[in-house]
């Protein structure tokens, strides 16, 4: 029998994979992961904060062990996890963040500038693809179909529930990045991980158990609310902050502007190989200046804004959303006119706006409370001591909306006549104080 290898990790300590896991860490597609951030722009902020998605994978699938042990100890015989469904899930796990390109998020999610990371051609090119050396190793494993299946949307999984330990509320990939994103960005807290005790599988889905013997268990309701205001304070603090916001605009401009680039010329790339042939194979004027602007850490700043409030009170939040979210060529055009109205150069202003979807789902895991073996823990029926804290904290999460007009640091000088044509353009005054950036 092959032996196991192990890894020593900042966050889990020793990670062990098996002989057939190493064989796809050992790919070229998978090494890139070295090279690609898990949190993008946000090292401009937190120094510290230069965690990759390789080491990031590595422990999803240390905890996806952790989790099926848990959901094993603690369910019925005849809802228990096989050793092959086991197996299948370390694989999705270990492999769930190849298909991403540097900066991903910022270019699907933020910009949409490309298609998501989990969906296309890309996808399947990594994991299925006859180009690919990783697709060819997971071939051989003969369960490289199931594992697409859980990764990919347009796959059905052979069962339900294990898409939950993938992609659930609180599966193994979003433990893992609270753990690795609260270490690397300086923060002291973390969750207990005496948590594992209450996952289980019933009704066919992975839930929490917060009951025993018929009464509610407060102490697990306490670390799931603790997990959950991790999850909060980093988005507030961390995946939302300004400068990262920032600095993930640019980028994305550099993008944008770029000559000739291709979503799959990012294919094979690093966060740094992507900023170098930005400013040289597809190298323009704007693109060179966004990126110079990023090494050297001179970010564009906030010269208009309108807050989540505003936007719902005036009700233009869906407007500004379908218009400078969701379309990159309004987006621009905006942007170019304003830079005529305020008299700015071009590639001087930037337009940030984030999509609707500001969903906390992690508020939604299923539990077991008293009296509904199963219920989403934010469903208005779901009675426990912590809903009111819950609402608080999914109304705190729908407030962090923020529509941003971003100004090069090299013309602050006009930044009362850039937010002079923001408001007659988006027909309300800024929400930022003049001065503050």
């Amino acid at each position: 029998m092959a032996k196991t290898v192990t890894l020593r990790d900042a966050v889990h300590g020793d990670i062990r994979l098996t002989a057939e896991e190493a064989s796809l860490v050992d790919t070229p597609e998978f090494q890139r992961l070295r090279g690609i951030r898990q949190l993008g722009a946000a090292f401009l902020v937190y120094p510290t904060a230069a965690h990759s998605r390789f080491e990031h994978s590595l422990g999803v699938c240390h905890l996806m062990a952790r989790l099926v042990e848990a959901v094993n100890s603690h369910s019925e015989s005849d809802q228990r996890l096989s050793p092959e469904e086991a197996r299948v899930l370390r694989l999705a796990a270990l492999v769930h963040d190849v298909t991403h390109v540097p900066f991903g998020h910022t270019f699907e999610d933020e910009r949409r500038l490309f298609p998501r990371h989990d969906e296309g051609p890309r996808a399947a090119h990594f994991l299925l693809g006859p180009g690919s050396e990783l697709a060819s190793r997971l071939a051989a494993t003969g369960v490289a179909d199931q594992v697409a299946a859980l990764l990919l949307p347009q796959g059905e999984p052979t069962d339900g529930y294990l898409g939950d330990f993938t992609s659930g509320a609180l599966g193994a990939d979003l433990l893992d990045y609270i753990k690795r994103d609260l270490l690397f960005t300086g923060f002291r807290q973390d969750f207990d991980e005496r948590i594992f005790q209450s996952y289980m599988l019933r009704g066919g889905r992975v839930a929490l158990n917060l009951t025993k013997r018929g009464i509610l268990r407060d102490d697990a309701l306490s670390e799931v609310m603790n997990l959950l205001r991790l999850r909060y304070q980093l988005t507030e603090r961390v995946y939302f902050h300004h400068a990262k916001v920032s600095a993930g605009a640019m980028v994305s401009k550099a993008v944008e502007c770029a000559s000739g680039l291709r979503e799959e010329d990012l294919l094979g790339l690093t966060d740094y190989e992507l900023l170098h042939e930005l400013r040289t194979t597809f190298g323009t004027t704007v693109s060179r200046r966004m990126v110079e602007g990023l090494l050297s850490r001179r970010l564009y700043k906030r010269a208009y804004l309108i807050s989540y409030t505003s936007a719902a009170t005036r009700g233009i939040q869906e407007m500004l959303v379908s218009e400078y979210h969701q379309s990159a060529v309004r987006r621009a055009e905006t942007e170019a006119a304003l830079e005529r109205a305020a008299g700015l150069p071009e590639g001087a202003v930037l337009i940030y706006c984030p999509s609707l979807r500001m969903s906390f789902k992690e508020a939604s895991v299923p539990v077991s409370l008293p009296g509904h073996p199963l219920i989403a823990l934010n469903a208005s029926e779901a009675v426990h001591p912590a809903r009111l804290e819950l609402y608080a904290l999914q109304e705190r999460y729908r407030q962090l909306w923020r529509f941003t007009v971003l100004l090069s640091p090299e013309h602050l000088d006009r930044q009362p006549a850039l937010a002079a044509a923001c408001a007659e353009r988006f027909g309300t005054p800024s929400d930022l104080m003049v001065g503050s950036a």
